[in-house]
């Protein structure tokens, strides 16, 4: 028996209800016969701009957004389904977007919902062109083509085309993301340090060094290192006057004498080179 998700049915009842879709979630009448029309889809989903969790529901149609449910659905797909579909797809760094297959029950239907989850590991896209070889339709027609090395994303409530590459600003956004230049260098410390305290890991690695000084944002510097022996006052004043002795008046003659000696040696000897 099904364990239907509560705050998930109420979400997708709250959409249903706006009478059209967006930027971060998408109706379908039924699964996607042509498995790549399925595939553009989620990475459309996953390569949204609203930086948040996407939405794809099945079961619901696009236009009046009448609940049809995908109970009796030949094309119906579950988690582990999708999970080994997308796990046969060369992405760029094989890196996939993550996505959840869920069901709840409206009007007594059955919708499944596919949640793709947010992530910095955008944009996604594929470095082999993806063509599904089962799909065949009556009457025939030609099956889509995810595209290699195409990056497409959603706008609103359109897709970019699958023959097409996303506008030049969103490819942008989408990388900025990725390497974190969306937020300021403040928001991106406090961000590293709650992922990292999820974690359980140090939120800046300490360096290596005696002296370690702490900021209040919670960066951390290194400082000169200290000596062991000169962390006291009297160790630190008697390593000085070791490196810099006072010297009496008759030192600093000798020195100046022997200064001026080895300069008088040198213009001496350049005098009869040039001679």
């Amino acid at each position: 028996m099904l364990n239907y998700d509560e705050d998930l049915t109420e979400l997708v009842e709250s959409l249903i209800c706006t009478g059209r879709e967006d930027d971060w979630w998408d109706f379908k009448e039924c699964y996607h016969e042509d498995r790549a029309a399925l595939l553009h889809d989620i990475i459309c989903l996953a390569n949204n701009r609203a930086d948040r969790d996407t939405y794809l529901i099945l079961g619901v149609r696009d236009k009046t957004f009448e609940i049809m449910g995908v109970e009796n659905d030949p094309h119906r797909r579950n988690q582990q389904n999708i999970v080994d579909f997308l796990s046969q797809k060369e992405f760029a760094g094989q890196i996939r977007p993550r996505v959840e297959v869920r069901t709840i029950r409206l009007e007594g239907h059955e919708v499944d919902v596919f949640i793709i989850k947010n992530s910095t590991d955008v944009p996604y896209y594929l470095t082999e062109s993806y063509t599904d070889k089962k799909y065949k339709p009556d009457p025939p027609k030609k099956g889509k083509t995810v595209q290699a090395f195409r990056i497409y994303t959603r706008v609103m409530d359109n897709n970019t085309p699958i023959d097409k590459s996303a506008d030049i600003r969103d490819v942008e956004y989408l990388w900025k993301k990725r390497f974190g230049l969306l937020q300021t260098p403040l928001e991106q410390v406090k961000i590293r340090k709650i992922a990292a305290h999820t974690k359980g890991l140090p939120a800046f690695p300490a360096w290596a060094g005696n002296g370690i000084k702490r900021h209040p944002i919670g960066l951390q510097q290194p400082e000169r290192p200290l000596c062991q022996r000169h962390r006291t006052p009297a160790a630190r004043k008697m390593a000085t006057a070791k490196k810099h002795p006072i010297r009496s008046p008759a030192q600093h003659h000798l020195t100046a004498a022997f200064r001026a000696d080895k300069i008088n040696r040198n213009a001496r000897t350049l005098f009869r080179r040039l001679c």
